[in-house]
């Protein structure tokens, strides 16, 4: 059944840039699920042309092209200039760099692409990087061609442009002019980066012909470029990497790095120093929504990106908007204004219909409209064609995997019609649309939920509103948010059904974990994704579990305990430089009231008092007076009752006096 009429335009979008957003900034490598090695620490495959520092080295890259990376390596505090770049080979004799046959190429190629470093980024300290070969991954399916690593990391030395943030080494020493790992390493001498090649690409591992390229000419078939590698995996020692877990989203040893303070998710438009745990684990799969948000690359993008592909959705409004897509190796390339016309789903008779393996039986609606087609079960050529002869004009292909827009491979002359590759979750909302019927539309109940943390479960809703037309299913997952899975509850994940006929409210029990800690109100999140039967996800999607503490408050550096450890008080600050803090306590004997300071102990920033009101007003009150302009946030929570008050003073405003006398109606 197809409802609805959804309209869209496949074409060139001159108004973006090829794996940038919106606003120009390039898009990262933020695939689901995460990619550990991958994720993150790469540019995005829709670029165009291909970049340096994509996931895999693209063959048709020009050899030894810097692109977008030297203005990021730039972002994160390289200086421009020259450093001296010093190989250490580690290979045994007679093997990898020393092989007595390749070994000669392997060296000059490799320096080429030290050299390349060398002289566009400064430093006074020796740059010294251990290389060898050794056995790594590969076969049909592919291969790991190299792995880099950095040595050392350091913060807040002298010359550091942000304090308390992880540093690669190299770039710690450029910045500082001092050779720092003679300082804090047993070896002294130990290079500053590693890079390991995999020694089985030269024996064709890949396939009968493959094997590194180690010129500088026209690549011979069958081959990859050795000095792009080396390129590639330079850049990631010297900074092009993040040192958070994206699977967890933490901060290596409770510090952020430099580059990971560089990216950006434009969905919330924060970068990955101003969230949580949960948020950055959320954000390194936001495909298509992760971007680097340096202003030199920014500036440097839109003199090497080319104007993007796109599929633009022109009406309904519900599904409207630019959508980031591949386009086929087959068939003629996108144009500018495009082929424009009115979404058609697949329909070849087999019980996969929308798959398009086999002649389409759908031609009369097809004919002068754009295929909406789903990957898999045979070639993208064989699905277009099909299309083709029922009388598409164009193809878009849906990803069947988890992820973004994919490469669409093949060959055949006789497409004539262009197809472009979209991701799953965009072509399941375009699906969606088109598929509007009364099967309904899911939902959770609740968009917040609270309750106290020993509980013992929680009980959360989904529900079907607006048709029950059909059995439809929807999947949930439970996802960490300052409460984490293990600790404070049980994680949970699964699949709703309604039944044809059927909509009645599903209950979902999700088991609450009491650590016995003295902690803020923490949360988790309850969502929906997935959902299959022609339904619609609706508002909200999801639930945020909020759960309050049934412990009395228990006084540390950062936390303060006032009105007999009832109420605790906690206190985040940052400044112009973007460090982060907690304030912290002032020595006072008083049960009510609080003096904190920011950087040092005797320059006081804030006095903070919570006041027994309950005889005047049935309310505890807050009043505060702080004499800074850095940001803060003041975090008051009633452990007896669970609830909070937080009091935010933006960054380079003076803060005025809180005089909350209705804070908490809690009493007694």
């Amino acid at each position: 059944m197809q409802a609805a009429t959804v309209n869209a335009t496949v074409g060139i979008d001159t108004d973006g840039l090829a794996g940038a957003d919106s606003q120009g900034r390039v898009l990262l490598f933020s695939p689901n699920p995460v990619q550990p090695g991958s994720s993150v620490s790469h540019w995005d495959r829709s670029a165009t042309p291909n970049l340096l520092m994509e996931p895999s080295i693209s063959t048709n890259l020009p050899i030894g092209s810097g692109d977008l990376t030297l203005p990021l390596l730039e972002d994160i505090g390289w200086p421009r200039g020259n450093s001296n770049v010093v190989l250490r080979v580690q290979d045994a004799a007679g093997q990898g760099f020393n092989d007595p046959t390749l070994g000669p190429q392997r060296l000059q190629a490799m320096q080429l692409a030290a050299d390349f470093w060398g002289s566009r980024l400064a430093s006074s300290v020796t740059i010294n990087v251990d290389v060898r070969f050794r056995d790594l991954d590969c076969g049909s399916n592919g291969a790991v061609l190299a792995q880099a690593g950095v040595r050392f990391i350091f913060h807040s030395f002298a010359g550091a442009n942000i304090t308390n943030t992880w540093y690669p080494g190299a770039l710690a020493e450029a910045l500082s002019g001092q050779n720092l790992s003679q300082q804090d390493d047993a070896n002294p001498n130990a290079g500053e980066l590693v890079i390991s090649f995999n020694q089985n690409v030269d024996n064709a591992c890949l396939g009968a012909g493959t094997r590194f390229y180690y010129g500088l000419g026209n690549l011979p078939s069958g081959t990859l470029s050795f000095i792009n590698v080396a390129l590639h995996e330079m850049a990631h020692g010297l900074g092009f990497a993040s040192l958070v877990n994206e699977e967890t989203g933490a901060p290596s040893n409770g510090r952020l790095d430099i580059f990971s303070r560089f990216l950006l998710d434009n969905t919330n438009g924060l970068r990955w120093h101003q969230m949580n745990n949960a948020q950055r684990v959320a954000s390194a799969i936001n495909t298509g929504h992760l971007v680097w948000d340096g202003p030199r690359t920014t500036q440097q993008a839109a003199n090497t990106l080319q104007p993007g592909p796109a599929l633009m959705i022109n009406s309904p409004a519900s599904v409207a908007g630019r959508y980031l897509v591949s386009v086929a190796q087959f068939g003629p390339p996108l144009s500018n204004p495009g082929i424009s016309g009115d979404l058609v789903l697949a329909k070849d008779g087999s019980a996969e219909p929308t798959l398009a393996c086999g002649p389409l039986i759908n031609g009369p609606t097809m004919q002068g409209r754009i295929a909406l087609i789903e990957r898999g079960d045979c070639n993208f050529t064989v699905k277009v064609k099909n299309a083709q002869l029922a009388g598409a004009r164009a193809a878009i292909i849906i990803n069947n995997t988890t992820g973004g827009a994919f490469p669409i491979g093949g060959s055949d002359n006789t497409v004539t019609i262009p197809s472009v590759g979209i991701s799953r979750s965009d072509g399941q909302r375009l699906k969606n649309a088109l598929l509007q019927s009364s099967a309904g539309t899911l939902t959770m109940a609740q968009a917040v939920v609270r309750l106290p943390e020993g509980a013992g479960v929680v009980n959360v809703q989904v529900q079907r509103h607006n048709g029950a037309d059909g059995p439809v299913s929807v999947d949930y997952t439970t996802r960490n948010g300052t409460a984490t899975a293990g600790l404070d509850f049980s994680a949970r994940g699964g699949t709703v059904v309604f039944a044809d006929g059927d909509s009645a409210p599903k209950n979902l029990q999700i088991p609450l974990l009491d650590d016995n800690l003295s902690e803020p109100l923490e949360d988790f999140i309850v969502a929906l994704s997935g959902v299959s039967g022609g339904a619609t996800l609706g508002t909200p999607s999801s639930t945020r579990v909020e759960l309050t503490d049934d412990e009395p408050c228990l006084a540390d550096e950062s936390t303060i305990c006032l009105l007999q450890d009832r109420f605790r008080l906690s206190l985040s600050w940052r400044d112009f430089a973007d460090v982060v803090g907690q304030g912290r306590m002032v020595p006072a004997d008083s049960d009510n009231s609080a003096l904190l300071y920011f950087f040092q102990q005797d320059n006081w920033e804030m006095l903070v008092k919570v006041i027994d009101g309950c005889a005047f007003n049935d309310r505890f009150w807050v009043f505060a007076a702080a004499t800074t302009n850095v940001q803060y946030t003041l975090t008051v929570t009633d452990t007896l009752r669970g609830e909070t008050r937080q009091y935010t003073n933006p960054l380079g405003v003076s803060s005025a006096a809180i005089t909350d006398s209705a804070a908490f109606a809690t009493c007694p």
